[in-house]
């Protein structure tokens, strides 16, 4: 991009590395807090300002991904880029769709008891990939596609003017929004092409905040007031005032989450503080959290079966608080064991 300084790639951004942190949690918050049926007003007022909130946790980690990815790769010949990120993903990524793949069970079962050949069970594993597998490793389906466009993306950056850079990513996210209101619905593998845009402008709004191009911190004004809309929307769709719920709400919602994110992402761009150890590392651990998340609810939920304790899954508020932090506590934890357990292996 001709507005980029021809310096190194940036150095780390503590801002970023919160936000990420940020995003991991919410992802965990938005698969483990659930309104309960007959619920008050009181709790789906809570439970729609949650999740007006946690519907950010993917835009953001796709702005933040680009934000680094198509900066730091524009001197970095495709092949090399390519091969480190799929020594560095794919071993992990590969082990948990195997391992959703035999927890699911249906198509394993099927196949050993003969019911289709072996050619069809390759077929129907592809097919089960494409439709993103279990719901929650969608994103593993999806990212592939953004890691293969970012050498072409860091070669535009390189060669486009930043207006020219954002009007194409402001193409690509009407791309998107046309898929979204048409709905049109993608394999996972090929969605990527709906979330470029997301991913371009990262690296535009992160460049603007280094340069002190982005407007101060009164964005968590508009911010704040974009939360309680698209928490207004989920409240009055489950009170029966808006459309079906599961049928319009994510239309209803995607535009004050759409620029929600970006307000986030923005806020979080100018402030950058002094490094701590700590965030780094945890930071260092949302990939994993990701993948542990659902693992992790799911051994809680069978522990509260198995124990005599699965009312408090359908009890009062404070319970569905106490179970979305011990999702959020033993992801981490999880996290931070397989870390471990990786690094020792890697070295071994």
């Amino acid at each position: 991009m001709s507005s980029t300084p021809a310096s190194a790639a940036p150095s780390r951004h503590m801002g970023m590395e919160y936000l990420r942190i940020i995003a991991a949690i919410m992802v965990v918050v938005l698969h483990a807090w659930y309104m309960k049926p007959g619920a008050s007003v009181a709790h789906i007022w809570g439970s729609s300002l949650i999740y007006s909130m946690a519907g950010t946790a993917v835009p953001l980690f796709v702005l933040i991904s680009g934000a680094f990815l198509i900066p730091n790769t524009r001197n970095t010949a495709p092949l090399r880029f390519w091969g480190h990120s799929i020594r560095k993903l794919f071993p992990l990524s590969l082990a948990f769709f195997i391992l959703a793949f035999f927890w699911q069970g249906n198509l394993w079962q099927q196949y050993t008891a003969g019911h289709f050949s072996t050619a069809e069970f390759v077929w129907k594993i592809l097919q089960w990939y494409g439709a993103g597998a279990e719901h929650p490793l969608w994103y593993l389906c999806m990212l592939p596609g953004l890691y293969l466009a970012v050498p072409l993306l860091a070669w535009l950056w390189q060669r486009l003017p930043a207006r020219h850079f954002a009007a194409l990513a402001l193409v690509l996210m009407g791309l998107r929004i046309y898929f979204n209101r048409s709905g049109i619905t993608l394999p996972h593998p090929f969605s990527a092409l709906c979330w470029l845009g997301y991913f371009m402008l990262g690296a535009l709004l992160l460049q603007q905040a280094r340069q002190k191009k982005l407007p101060p911190l009164r964005l968590l004004i508009p911010a704040a007031g974009l939360t309680i809309a698209g928490s207004m929307l989920f409240l009055f769709s489950k009170l029966s005032l808006l459309p079906d719920f599961y049928e319009h709400l994510e239309n209803l919602t995607y535009y004050p989450l759409m620029v929600l994110s970006f307000l986030l992402f923005c806020i979080f761009a100018q402030w950058n503080p002094a490094p701590q150890k700590t965030i780094i590392h945890l930071s260092g651990l949302t990939f994993l959290v990701y993948l542990v998340h659902m693992p992790c609810q799911r051994i809680i939920c069978a522990i509260l079966y198995h124990t005599g304790f699965s009312h408090l899954l359908h009890a009062d508020t404070m319970c569905n608080v106490l179970y979305t932090l011990a999702g959020v506590v033993s992801a981490i934890l999880a996290a931070f064991i397989l870390n471990k357990g990786y690094k020792l292996l890697f070295r071994a």
